[in-house]
């Protein structure tokens, strides 16, 4: 009896020993030596540093450049004290950088370099501090390049913005056409929006302070002569309104002054939405005039009915 309990003890070992054999080395399951193990999906991940860097070049190669940079990360995942894992893949976020037409998706590559320093330095320990800070060194070169160009980008966009700005006080002030000064003080409040003044030198900021001057002294002038045109050619119309109406009156006066109804429809038609604020005092004195003519030559019934569609009558408002 002890010895069949031995016996199974010993079957137990061993068969718990050849278990853990085949758990440690995933090889030793398939039967075969490859470079790739397989994954979900039907693909293959490169086991070793080498096959990741050589996946990686090839993808580079071909242009597929997210592939070669995702096997990158990989291979730094799996192996983060690689060197040369870490110097491709700075290589590489150097070139998405220069790549890249926007800013902070220049930046964003810069700070994966940054990261992928920290966590080589962190796995490597003492020993890679001078590599370190050689490549932060680097990237951070980098970065000032951009700021650099950034700000020199800024400073020329503000220049042509401010050197347009003057362009357009002179364009202003020679501006006789209320569409054509429409159109210059449109252009010019884009530009007072989009400038930055902070990232101008203090010449360029003075020369924009002066044609801002300029301009707002030039749009108020301007602005003043497009209301008193405005102005004028409403009192031309209104004289005209009030011409036409008495001259329609003294023509039907025995039709209008008994049939407020018709008359009513006249007075809305032609003087009703005259709006006395905008009359000078010439125009005024004859529309008081012109009102107080047939208002005091109709039947009473035709009064009531034209001083309630005065009254009623939305007047007009001139822009």
């Amino acid at each position: 009896m002890f010895i069949i309990v031995l016996l199974i003890i010993n079957l137990g070992l061993t068969g718990y020993l050849l278990y853990k054999t085949v758990l440690e080395n995933p090889r030793s399951r398939s039967g075969e030596q490859r470079s790739y193990t397989s994954e979900p999906h039907g693909r293959v991940k490169p086991e070793t540093e080498a096959n990741f860097l050589k996946a990686a070049e090839n993808a580079l190669n071909s242009g597929r450049i997210h592939e070669s940079e995702l096997l990158l990360k990989s291979c730094l995942f799996h192996y983060p004290t690689s060197s040369k894992a870490l110097e491709r893949f700075l290589n590489l976020m150097i070139i998405r950088v220069d790549k890249s037409s926007d800013f902070d998706e220049k930046l964003y590559y810069l700070s994966q370099a940054e990261n992928s320093i920290l966590r080589f330095s962190e796995a490597a320990g003492p020993r890679v501090v001078s590599k370190a800070a050689e490549d932060f060194e680097r990237i951070n070169r980098k970065k000032e390049e951009l700021l650099r160009e950034r700000e020199n980008t800024r400073y020329e966009q503000n220049r042509e913005m401010i050197l347009r700005f003057e362009e357009l006080a002179v364009k202003l002030e020679s501006a006789e056409e209320e569409s054509e000064t429409r159109v210059i003080l449109s252009e010019a409040c884009s530009i007072e929006e989009a400038l930055n003044e902070k990232t101008a030198d203090e010449e360029l900021r003075e020369r924009y302070a002066k044609a801002r001057e300029r301009i707002d002294k030039l749009a108020s002038t301007k602005g003043e002569e497009i209301r008193n045109r405005r102005l004028a050619e409403y009192n031309s119309s209104v004289l005209d309104r009030l011409n036409n109406l008495l001259d329609d009156f003294n023509k039907n006066e025995k039709v209008y002054e008994k049939s407020a109804g018709d008359f009513a429809k006249v007075v809305r038609e032609t003087i009703a939405g005259i709006n006395p604020y905008y009359l000078s005092t010439e125009v005024l004195t004859y529309f008081n005039y012109v009102y107080g003519f047939v208002f005091s030559l109709v039947e009473d019934d035709v009064k009531y009915e034209i001083t309630k569609v005065m009254t009623d009558t939305p007047k007009e408002v001139i822009e």
